[in-house]
């Protein structure tokens, strides 16, 4: 669990830095990777949404705020939702 938790602060960490540089494609593939670990992290759907929200894949957004959705627990499901209408970085 604390692997796990380390592994997502330099995620998180690296999505900012990458979202800082408009690297939007890198985003999008270390999220997929840090989802099969962590399925249930509303961050990581942000970030994988916010990617594809900039590289204007609208679709794919959709269904990956679908995904999540399906996923996340209502409470964080709904978080995400409103971080994702402020389109502000966590």
């Amino acid at each position: 669990m604390r692997y796990l938790e380390r592994y997502l602060a330099a995620i998180y960490k690296l999505c900012e830095l990458l979202y800082d540089q408009k690297d939007y494609s890198r985003i999008h593939e270390y999220v997929v990777q840090a989802l099969k670990e962590a399925p249930e992290e509303e961050k990581l759907y942000y970030w994988m949404i916010t990617s594809l929200r900039k590289r204007d894949m609208v679709e794919l957004a959709k269904k990956a705020l679908e995904t999540a959705k399906n996923t996340l627990d209502e409470e964080y499901y709904d978080l995400l939702v409103e971080q994702l209408n402020g389109y502000k970085k966590l």
